[in-house]
């Protein structure tokens, strides 16, 4: 005759497994495949604001920001796009 301490025990273990295996399955990683075409356009508009700030260029630089723009700063607070240009 089996105890009733061992079988609390086996049902203790068993539902800790059950647990465990639920959490590993509810954490996989299934990620939907890149949109390669905004992927691209993302690395030109990048390579293109880079490529114009380095070259101290501001008129152009100020062509990738609308007049709306708005910096906040954690220690300087709010700036507008006139501040910032």
């Amino acid at each position: 005759m089996i105890s009733n301490f061992f079988k609390m025990n086996v049902a203790i273990i068993s539902l800790a497994i059950l647990m465990l295996s639920a959490i590993a399955q509810g954490q996989s990683n299934k990620q939907s495949p890149p949109d390669k075409e905004l992927y691209s356009e993302i690395a030109r508009m990048d390579s293109l604001l880079f490529d114009v700030f380095n070259k101290h260029d501001i008129a152009r630089f100020r062509t990738f920001f609308t007049k709306d723009l708005e910096f906040y700063h954690d220690k300087s607070g709010l700036t507008r796009y006139e501040q910032n240009m």
